[in-house]
Order: structure tokens, then C-alpha cells, then sequence
């Protein structure tokens, strides 16, 4: 979605019922952030976390503040059920830094961790509990 200067207002995740490829419809959306928010997912498939066996999907996002000059960092977090309906989950704040962008989300076992230009964050990955940093 766009305001009328052409900006982006947030992002839009979307699930597609692709049974028929050459009439995909849209089955589920979410939409997160602000005219300010970033995601590397919009031009790096990379940057996109899915862990199936948690049925939980992750888009790092970065909100500008001060025009630009500061960032915040977000993971938002959303589960989708068996029929694939999205549903939020959570968000998890961390700091980027200046040059904020290329963040990451892996998971080993019950636990994620954000990996960021400032540092290793890690979280349980059930309650989104923070159970530690190491900055860098």
C-alpha cells in the first residue's frame, strides 16, 4: 500500500491457494509496520524464515525513525494453521545499529536467534521469551 507521496505504508505478507496456477488466489493476509519500515525480504527471498514444524513464519523488518537517521530493528512473527490461515504471533525488538539491514533468524531446537549488525540475539521460540544477547 502506498500514501499519496508514492511511500510504502508497511508491508503485507499474503498466502496464495496456488491449486490452480493460472488463478491464484489469496487466502490469507497480515499487514505490519508503518511509511517507515523496511524489509530485505522485499527484493531477498534469504531473508525469510519458516520453520514448518512450529508452523511459524518470520520477516525481519527495520523501522526508521528520526528520517532515517535511526533505526529499530523487528522480527514480526506469525504461526499459520493446516488451512493456512496467518495469524500474528509476536515481535521481537532488537537494535540494528547504523547500518541495520541484513538481519537474519535461524532456529536450533526450541530456541531462535536473531543475528544483527550489533549482535546474537536468542529467544525460546514457544514463548518468545528472551533468554540472552551477546553484542558485538
Amino acid at each position: 500500500d502506498r500514501d499519496e507521496l508514492d511511500r510504502y505504508r508497511g508491508l503485507k505478507l499474503s498466502i496464495f491457494d496456488v491449486k490452480d496456477g493460472t488463478s491464484p488466489k489469496e487466502k490469507s493476509t497480515l499487514a505490519f509496520g508503518g511509511n517507515k519500515t523496511h524489509s530485505e525480504v522485499s527484493y531477498n527471498h534469504k531473508a525469510f524464515f519458516l520453520n514448518k514444524e512450529k508452523s511459524i513464519i518470520g520477516i525481519p523488518l527495520v523501522n526508521f525513525t528520526d528520517y532515517g537517521k535511526n533505526r529499530e530493528g523487528t522480527i514480526y512473527l506469525a504461526k499459520y494453521s493446516e488451512d493456512r490461515v496467518m495469524s500474528k504471533f509476536g515481535e521481537l525488538k532488537f537494535d540494528t545499529g547504523y547500518y541495520g539491514y541484513d538481519n537474519r533468524i535461524i532456529y536450533i531446537k526450541n530456541n531462535l536467534y536473531i543475528v544483527s549488525n550489533e549482535g546474537i540475539f536468542s529467544y525460546n521460540i514457544d514463548s518468545l521469551e528472551s533468554l540472552g544477547k551477546i553484542e558485538y
